[in-house]
């Protein structure tokens, strides 16, 4: 009598991410450390020095040009590299910054955004959302003075590549809330930041998702250097 079959291979583990996001971390890496050398210290780390700051906000005028801001040519040209994310993933992200709604960045906002992608690409969501959780919140904030909709909370997983779904799985999970309540009612700003954390800390464990990818070495954002 032949022998049984070989039970089924295990079921693959249910993906966290609704993309698979691929970041360019060379040239992240570069953005903040210009012709510094190297360091030990994290990407995210080291963009909040002051030489880091400084060589990030350097990058972002050549980048800028006279007018100072990037456009939505500019930041989907910047998001093409840095990023495998498609232009209606460009767009929606731009709008999560673009508070004022003009389709365009400032250094205060772009450094923003780049400290979210620099702490993805360190496994440092968790530590970037203590750091600047305050200012994350009022970018999100546009409907209450004081509070988020469940819209603006959940548009902030949008930056990381979170489904909507494992979000609030995620909270619902870890807190004893109503799922009404989180989706009707006005969400504080300590809601924000107690809510989002145990989601960032489980994205942080999977970093092994996030690869650096081959990007193009053509690009002329990759064969710009700080001088």
């Amino acid at each position: 009598q032949s022998p049984p079959p070989p039970p089924p291979p295990p079921p693959p583990p249910r993906r966290f991410l609704y993309m698979d996001l691929q970041l360019n971390t060379p040239l992240l890496r570069s953005i903040v450390s210009g012709a510094g050398g190297e360091s030990e210290l994290s990407t995210y780390d080291l963009l909040h020095t002051a030489q880091g700051k400084h060589n990030a906000h350097i990058w972002f005028i050549k980048q800028a040009g006279k007018q100072k801001y990037l456009d939505e040519d500019g930041i989907a040209k910047i998001f093409h590299t840095l990023s495998n994310l498609t232009e209606p993933e460009i767009m929606d992200i731009l709008d999560v910054f673009d508070v004022d709604y003009a389709g365009v960045l400032s250094w205060k906002r772009f450094h923003l955004l780049l400290a979210a992608y620099c702490a993805l690409a360190s496994r440092q969501t968790v530590k970037f959302l203590y750091n600047h959780g305050d200012e994350m919140f009022a970018c999100l904030r546009r409907e209450y003075p004081k509070s988020l909709t469940f819209q603006e909370f959940a548009s902030f997983s949008l930056v990381f590549g979170i489904k909507e779904e494992e979000l609030v799985r995620g909270v619902l999970s870890n807190f004893k809330v109503n799922p009404v309540r989180l989706r009707e009612q006005p969400l504080t700003q300590q809601d924000f930041v107690v809510y989002y954390y145990p989601v960032l800390e489980k994205l942080d464990e999977q970093g092994t998702l996030m690869r650096a990818s081959d990007f193009e070495k053509s690009s002329a954002l990759c064969a710009c250097t700080i001088s």
